[in-house]
């Protein structure tokens, strides 16, 4: 069969096809660190005590250096701004109080006071404490303005109010739209983990696609964007930045050292499948430097061996036992050995060694993507702004379809 490779006239769309995906997993990646820093900074600012003290204050400012550091799309991303510009302004009242006189300390603590007074769940019948605690803001001197410290609450309290007070006015169907939101947020926990981003996601989501006299009645919005800071900060203890990636060039063979063919192998944690071809190769792109799980499974998808490996960041290329040393970016061959149940690394190349390869005039260092076989990708989801990235994606693999399609009908 290995002559049947002649009639391939289209490899070079397979070629193209396999870059393009690979291409494609690179921005993911960088995407991925992206809102990594976005989830940092918002963890940061999610630790943040809700009433800080000065001795808060560098945590403060580590926030917003963290956030300064962003860019404008990465900050348009950071959901609980409001919560760091509210720390901010406490910090700045408790320093303006240590200079202060004791008239002008007198006059902002009564204010003080009646902010606190505003209970934490405000409903309607709050708002007359919340209109005495502004009228009483509103009496003070610029300077005296400058040292209440829970100024933040009044305005959260106002913006409340205005939302129940715009949603008893509101028309039916804006009510309806704003109350369906109310209700997913309702339901989030106060105490989110991990299971909870979904539905903290499709929350944000319907909320994102009200209209803004709709977002405007919804009253427990705050709640969001606090259940959003929570999650983030869970985000950015779990993430661990990928040390880069490798092109795995995969060649199977028995304990006498015969190709296996039409074996499925299959590369964990973010699963990528192939099938080898008639030499017995197969090929993966965008496969991270860390820890995986290599599944070999026969014709009939039945797993017949598994084996843990490491893939770590480093030169020259080097095979040690279960480990493979390679650089970011590196493509290399693997030799590896099926006896029953076990399988075994026995050496590693660099480059691609597979005859498709070769025979395509390719030097196997620069290619992406797999020979024979195909791939299946976590493509990225549409709300991080990928659908033109998705698409490509299933041309690509049309593509690669195509090139198998012609071998199997020439042959």
């Amino acid at each position: 069969q290995g002559d049947d490779k002649e009639h391939v006239t289209n490899y070079d769309e397979l070629v193209a096809a396999e870059d393009k995906i690979a291409e494609l997993e690179a921005t993911k990646r960088e995407e991925e660190e992206r809102q990594a820093e976005v989830n940092d900074v918002m963890a940061k600012i999610e630790s943040l005590p809700d009433t800080p003290s000065l001795d808060d204050k560098q945590a403060v400012e580590e926030a917003r250096a963290a956030y300064d550091a962003l860019d404008d799309e990465q900050k348009s991303r950071v959901t609980n701004y409001d919560k760091l510009t509210a720390a901010e302004d406490t910090i700045a009242a408790l320093e303006a109080q240590q200079q202060a006189g004791e008239e002008d300390l007198a006059a902002a603590k009564a204010v003080e006071e009646l902010i606190n007074a505003i209970p934490d769940d405000v409903t309607l019948d709050d708002k007359a404490a919340a209109e005495k605690a502004r009228d009483a803001y509103d009496a003070l001197t610029e300077a005296q303005k400058a040292l209440v410290s829970n100024y933040s609450k009044l305005t959260d309290a106002e913006k409340t109010i205005a939302a129940l007070e715009a949603y008893e006015e509101a028309d039916d169907a804006d009510k309806q739209a704003a109350k369906k939101v109310i209700d997913m947020i309702d339901v989030l926990p106060d105490k989110p983990t991990a299971d909870d981003k979904a539905a903290a996601k499709a929350a944000r989501d319907a909320y994102d696609a009200l209209s803004d006299a709709q977002k405007k009645l919804v009253s427990n919005y705050s709640r969001l964007v606090d259940i959003e800071g929570k999650i983030a900060k869970l985000d950015s203890e779990s993430y661990q930045k990928p040390a880069g990636s490798v092109t795995l060039v995969g060649k199977l063979v028995d304990k006498n050292g015969s190709v296996l063919k039409n074996m499925t192998v299959e590369i964990h944690s973010d699963v990528k499948s192939g099938v080898t071809d008639s030499n017995g190769f197969v090929r993966f792109s965008g496969v991270d430097i860390a820890s995986h799980t290599l599944v070999i499974k026969d014709s009939g998808k039945n797993t017949v061996a598994e084996k843990k490996f490491e893939i770590l960041s480093g030169s020259p290329l080097a095979l040690n036992g279960d480990s493979i040393t390679a650089k970011d970016g590196e493509t290399f061959t693997l030799t590896m050995e099926l006896n029953g149940d076990t399988v075994r690394f026995l050496s590693v190349e660099s480059g691609d060694k597979s005859p498709a390869a070769q025979s395509g005039g390719n030097t196997g260092s620069s290619q992406t993507g797999t020979a024979s076989g195909s791939q299946n990708l976590d493509i990225p989801s549409p709300n991080t702004g990928n659908e033109v990235q998705s698409a490509v994606i299933i041309l690509a693999y049309c593509a690669i379809a195509a090139v198998i399609f012609t071998r199997k009908k020439r042959s």
